[in-house]
C-alpha cells in the first residue's frame, strides 16, 4: 500500500528546483502512507511530475521501487493498491509475451499487461484494490484509475492552471496559490450524512474519482490557457455491477457456492511477503474472514480486538470466543471511554476533510494497535451491504409490516409523541422497551426509537423512511444551516425511477445505495484513513468481485430472512464458528458519543463561539448552533450525531482554514 501524488505543468515562476521540491513535499506528506521508502519522477519536456511513496508488501527488493518504468520506457507508474491475482495474470494472460520480469511486484506486472492488453482489457482482468496515476509516453496521455468499489482513494482538481491528484487532501492544501474555497454542496452532504460522498470534496474545483471509473487526459490537446480545459476530461466508467435478476439456485448448493467462493477469496488476500493478520471484533463478518483466514494459513493468525470498559459496548467475550475456537494469537487491546474520545484531536490529521462517522475512533485505536505486531490486516467489511446485514433493512421491513395496519392519524401522534419526548424520558422508556423485547441486546436504543419516531410520521415509502433514518437529524423550527440541495445524495442514484433496477424490490433498492454511495463514501474512506495512518494495510475480502457477483445474483430470500439478514452467511458460519456468534443481534462499532458531549460541552460551545464569525459566513445560524449545544448538555434532548457533525467540523477547519 502507498500514497501516490503529482501534477501536470511547470509551475509558474518556479523554476527546476522548485518544482522537484515540491514533489519531495509531497512524498514527505504522504510518508505515513509509505513509510518504507519514496520516489519521484519527472519530466519538464512533457509537464509531468510523479511522486510515490511506499509500503513494501509484495517485492520487498529495489525492484517493486516505483515510480515505475516499463522496459520499452514509454509508460511510467505510481500506483497504491494490491492486485491478488498479479501472479496468475503472469502465468495465464502473459505467458506468450516473452516478458523479462526484473521482479515479484504487482505493480510491475501491471506495467506490463497495460503494454500488452490496453488500459481497458487489463482493468477487467485486475482481482484487487488500487488507485494509480499512468503515464503513457508515446501517446502522451495522463491516466487516473481507481478500483471497483473504491476501496483506495484518490482526489484531482485543477489548481493554479495545475492538473493535481493525490491520495488525500493534504496534497492540495500544500500545492501553491491552492484557494481553500470551501464548498456548500459538500458541506450540506457532510451535515446532512456525516461524511462527504463521492465525487466531491470540501473544496471547490477538487473531486474525488468515483469507483470503478478512470479520468484520460490528452496531453496534447491539453490548454491550461482555456480556464474550462478541466471540463472536457474524458472520463470512462470501466466497471458497473448492476444487482441481476436472481438466479434460481438451491439453499444449499448457495452456501456451498459461497463457501468455496469465501476461500478462494480470503486465500488471495492472504498473498504477500510479509505477514497478515485480521481484525476481529466477534462480529459474524469478521469471525467468519478470520477464521477462513486460519484455515488457510500456515501458521497461527495473529488477530486484533480492542475491548471497552463498559460493558454496554465491550464486545471481548465474543471475539475471544471465536479467537479461542480458531485458536488463533489473538491480542486485545482495552480502552476505557476518556481513552476513546482522546483520540477526537487526531481526526483531523487521520481525516483530511471533515468525516465525522463515530467508529473512526475505535478504527484508529484498532489500527494503531495492530500496526505494532503486522503490515496488513484483514476486515469483515462490505458484507452489511451485499448481503443485508444492517439493521436498518430489517427496522424498515417491520416497520412496513406493521405500520399499514395503523391509521394515519395513529401514526402521526405517535410520531409526535416521540419526537416530542425529553431526553430522560425517551431513555426511560428506550430502557424499557430494550430490556422487555429485546433482551437488553441494542445499543444506544434511545436513538433508534427516536429515529422510529421520525419516520414513522411518513412509513407509506420504504425509501423515505431509509432517508430519515441516514441522515443526521435536527429541528428544522431550528435549522442550524442554510441547505442548498435537500435531495443532492438521493437524486444522485435516483432509487425510484433506475431503469437497471426496476426489478428489485424496496430492501434491494437500499442495499444498491448502500453499495454505490455508503460503502465507498463512509465505510470504505474511514477504513482506510485510519490504517493508513498507522502505516497499515487492510484487505477487504468480502468486495472481491466473485464474493460480490455472487452477491448480485443470490435470490433476496437468502439474505434476509424473517429473522434478519446475512441469512446466507450465518449458514456458512456453522461451519466454522460457534453458535452464539451466530445468533447474537449486530452490534456495531458504536462508542458511548452522548455522555461524553455532555461532559465535554464547555469546550465544545467555546470552540464555536471563537470561530463565530466563519462559521457564519459559511451559512450556519450561529444561534441555533449553540442552542442545540445546550439543549444537549442539559439533556433535554439527545442532539449527538448531530453535534458530532459540528465537534469535527470546527476542529477540520481549525487545523486546515484557520
Amino acid at each position: 500500500m502507498c500514497g501516490i501524488s503529482g501534477f501536470v505543468n511547470v509551475l509558474k515562476n518556479f523554476d527546476e528546483s522548485q518544482n522537484i521540491s515540491l514533489l519531495k513535499k509531497f512524498c514527505k506528506i504522504l510518508d505515513h502512507r509509505g513509510p518504507d521508502s519514496n520516489g519521484i519522477w519527472y519530466d519538464f519536456k512533457s509537464k509531468v511530475f510523479l511522486a510515490h511513496t511506499r509500503l513494501s508488501i509484495n517485492d520487498l527488493t529495489p525492484a517493486g521501487s516505483q515510480p515505475m518504468i516499463n522496459q520499452k520506457n514509454n509508460h511510467v507508474i505510481v500506483f497504491n493498491g494490491e492486485i491478488y491475482n498479479h501472479l496468475d495474470i503472469r502465468k495465464k494472460i502473459l505467458k506468450d509475451h516473452n516478458i523479462i520480469w526484473q521482479g515479484n511486484s504487482d505493480t510491475e506486472t501491471l506495467l506490463n499487461t497495460i503494454e500488452c492488453l490496453g488500459i481497458k482489457k487489463t482493468l477487467d482482468n485486475l482481482e484487487g484494490m488500487f488507485s494509480f496515476c499512468l503515464f503513457d509516453k508515446k501517446n502522451n496521455k495522463i491516466y487516473l484509475v481507481r478500483d471497483k468499489y473504491g476501496e483506495k482513494p484518490l482526489y484531482y482538481g485543477s489548481v493554479n492552471q495545475n492538473f493535481v491528484f493525490g491520495s488525500e487532501l493534504k496534497i492540495f492544501s500544500h500545492f501553491p496559490k491552492f484557494n481553500k474555497r470551501i464548498s456548500k454542496n459538500a458541506l450540506n452532504l457532510f451535515l446532512k450524512y456525516s461524511y462527504i460522498p463521492e465525487p466531491y470534496s470540501i473544496f471547490e474545483g477538487v473531486f474525488k474519482l468515483n469507483p470503478g471509473e478512470y479520468i484520460e487526459l490528452n496531453l496534447s490537446e491539453l490548454n491550461f490557457n482555456n480556464l474550462n480545459y478541466f471540463k472536457s476530461l474524458k472520463k470512462v466508467k470501466w466497471f458497473n455491477q448492476d444487482l441481476e435478476k436472481k438466479r434460481l439456485i438451491k439453499k444449499d448448493d448457495a452456501i456451498t457456492q459461497l463457501d468455496r467462493i469465501l476461500n478462494l477469496s480470503i486465500k488471495e488476500s492472504l498473498t504477500s511477503d510479509v505477514e497478515v493478520g485480521s481484525f476481529l471484533s466477534g462480529g459474524i463478518d469478521s469471525s467468519i474472514v478470520s477464521a477462513i483466514a486460519q484455515k488457510n494459513s500456515n501458521k497461527k493468525l495473529k488477530t486484533f480486538s480492542i475491548c471497552f470498559k463498559d460493558e454496554e459496548y465491550n464486545e471481548q467475550k465474543f471475539s475471544k470466543l471465536v479467537a479461542d475456537h480458531i485458536k488463533s494469537d489473538h491480542k486485545e487491546f482495552t480502552v476505557n471511554n476518556q481513552n476513546i474520545f482522546d483520540y477526537y484531536e487526531k481526526i483531523s490529521d487521520i481525516y483530511d476533510e471533515p468525516f465525522a462517522d463515530s467508529s473512526q475512533i475505535p478504527t484508529a485505536i484498532l489500527s494503531k494497535f495492530a500496526s505494532e505486531n503486522v503490515k496488513v490486516c484483514l476486515t469483515g467489511d462490505g458484507a452489511d451491504e451485499f448481503y443485508g446485514g444492517y439493521n436498518r433493512y430489517t427496522f424498515i421491513n417491520k416497520i412496513n409490516s406493521f405500520s399499514k395496519y395503523l391509521p394515519k392519524l395513529i401514526r402521526s401522534n405517535l410520531s409526535k409523541l416521540i419526537i416530542s419526548m425529553n431526553f430522560s424520558s425517551l431513555v426511560n422508556l428506550s430502557n424499557f422497551l430494550n430490556k422487555v423485547f429485546f433482551s437488553k441486546n441494542f445499543v444506544q436504543f434511545d436513538d433508534k426509537l427516536q429515529k422510529f419516531g421520525r419516520i414513522l410520521n411518513d412509513s407509506s415509502d420504504a425509501i423515505k423512511m431509509y432517508s430519515n433514518i441516514i441522515e443526521t437529524f435536527s429541528n428544522h423550527k431550528n435549522p442550524i444551516f442554510q441547505n442548498i440541495d435537500e435531495n443532492i445524495i438521493i437524486s444522485k442514484i435516483n432509487l425510484h425511477n433506475s431503469k437497471s433496477n426496476h426489478h428489485l424490490n424496496d430492501i434491494e433498492k437500499i442495499m444498491k445505495f448502500d453499495q454505490d454511495i455508503y460503502l465507498t463514501g463512509d465505510i470504505l474512506h474511514k477504513v482506510d484513513r485510519a490504517s493508513m495512518f498507522y502505516s497499515l494495510e487492510t484487505r477487504i475480502p468480502f468486495l472481491n468481485s466473485k464474493v460480490t457477483q455472487f452477491a448480485s445474483e443470490l435470490p433476496y430470500k437468502l439474505k434476509m430472512s424473517h429473522s434478519g439478514g446475512k441469512y446466507i452467511l450465518k449458514e456458512i458460519a456453522k461451519k466454522y464458528l460457534p453458535k452464539q456468534i451466530i445468533s447474537r443481534k449486530k452490534m456495531g462499532f458504536s462508542v458511548p458519543l452522548n455522555n461524553w458531549i455532555v461532559k465535554n460541552s464547555n469546550e465544545f460551545i467555546t470552540n464555536i463561539e471563537n470561530k463565530r464569525e466563519i462559521f457564519s459566513d459559511l451559512g450556519f445560524n450561529h444561534e441555533n448552533v449553540i442552542s442545540h449545544f445546550y439543549d444537549h448538555k442539559n439533556q433535554k434532548k439527545n442532539w449527538s450525531s448531530l453535534l458530532w457533525n459540528l465537534i469535527v467540523f470546527e476542529r477540520w477547519l481549525d487545523k486546515y482554514i484557520i
